[in-house]
């Protein structure tokens, strides 16, 4: 466990920015985070839900949650998507670097889902982020943005304790159809 929290606090330094600081375009109106680029938002219930403090020093826009006692880290993170890029290049461009990094064996590209009669595109690892067999991670990916030239991708990066996998992913579930975009 503690080699979980130890990749995850890595990660999140690496890849994100403070919350508090509320990162371009990112902004908090009571439980709900706003990206205005993208027209975007999410609201985090945040009796079910801690909001970490990441202290990194990307300037991504991102949110880190925790559940309470219940072995789900979620963090969500919004990304340009460049000109020439489509959404699915983007997710393409996802899975591959995840292959690269846990092997082909343990990622799995599965069916889209459907939020409020939007695609989401899903891909399960079977394994991570610490290889030790107790947890798993699903990546939720979102197309948001005001127009066709302005896109964003939206990642929800979900870790979840097997042990508590049925209640992990309905937490995120019931997360995800918190989106509004």
């Amino acid at each position: 466990m503690k080699l979980r929290h130890l990749f995850v606090t890595l990660t999140l330094l690496l890849t994100c920015s403070v919350v508090q600081a509320q990162p371009p375009g990112l902004t908090k109106e009571g439980d709900t985070f706003r990206h205005e680029p993208s027209k975007s938002s999410v609201k985090v219930n945040t009796k079910d839900w801690e909001i970490l403090d990441t202290k990194g020093t990307v300037k991504q826009p991102h949110i880190a949650l925790r559940k309470a006692f219940g072995g789900t880290d979620v963090v969500i993170t919004w990304t340009k998507i460049e000109d020439k890029i489509t959404f699915d290049e983007a997710v393409e461009l996802e899975m591959n670097q995840l292959v690269q990094s846990y092997g082909k064996d343990k990622v799995a590209k599965k069916d889209p889902i459907t939020i409020e009669n939007k695609s989401v595109s899903v891909i399960e690892l079977s394994d991570g982020p610490d290889r030790d067999g107790k947890n798993l991670g699903v990546i939720y990916l979102l197309s948001a943005g005001p127009d066709a030239n302005e896109r964003w991708k939206v990642k929800i990066r979900a870790i979840v304790n097997k042990a508590n996998e049925t209640a992990g992913k309905a937490a995120v579930s019931d997360l995800l159809r918190q989106f509004q975009w």
